[in-house]
């Protein structure tokens, strides 16, 4: 079935995620995600009604606050919701489903996926098939695309704007 949803980057290091269920319990995201859920901080407000049950809100570095329906999100372990990363993220559930073991000895040495935005704007993401090395070679690998994206030797520059949320910054 195909749909459409918001990509919500959980790993982001600019966004606060609340998720909030139809019972009010608010749930504040920390690189959780739909597919791979890590531990969470919840806590559950007291009161009669819910502002927005059934939803996911993000809170930016500059306090703006955008509201979306829960089922139209799609929590993913990803920084930013680029082509890129969604190319690494792919190429790990690809990995996932069909068994590095399985594919290596299919012949499969290396993969690649490629995420198109637009016409002639794609990202490409090339990795070999890793090896199991784990529990003397019998442990199915797993691809840590959190990992793998966050382990950059490169730091983040600091946003080179003059906003009011980039001075704020720079006097805290």
């Amino acid at each position: 079935e195909l749909n459409e949803y918001f990509l919500v980057p959980t790993l982001s290091e600019v966004l606060k995620i609340t998720v909030e269920d139809d019972d009010g319990t608010e749930t504040t995201i920390c690189g959780d995600a739909d597919d791979h859920p890590t531990p969470v901080t919840k806590r559950s407000k007291k009161r009669k009604r819910s502002k927005y049950p059934g939803s996911v809100t993000i809170e930016t570095e500059d306090g703006q606050t955008f509201v979306f329906p829960r089922d139209d999100c799609l929590l993913l372990p990803i920084a930013h919701s680029t082509a890129e990363e969604l190319a690494v993220y792919i190429y790990g559930k690809i990995l996932e489903k069909l068994d590095a073991d399985y594919l290596r000895k299919r012949g499969v040495s290396a993969m690649e996926v490629t995420v198109s935005e637009a016409p002639g704007q794609d990202a490409v993401f090339r990795n070999v098939i890793p090896e199991a090395v784990e529990n003397n070679g019998k442990a199915p690998v797993k691809f840590d695309v959190a990992k793998f994206i966050t382990d950059d030797p490169l730091p983040p520059m600091p946003c080179g704007t003059d906003t009011e949320a980039a001075k704020r910054r720079r006097i805290v």
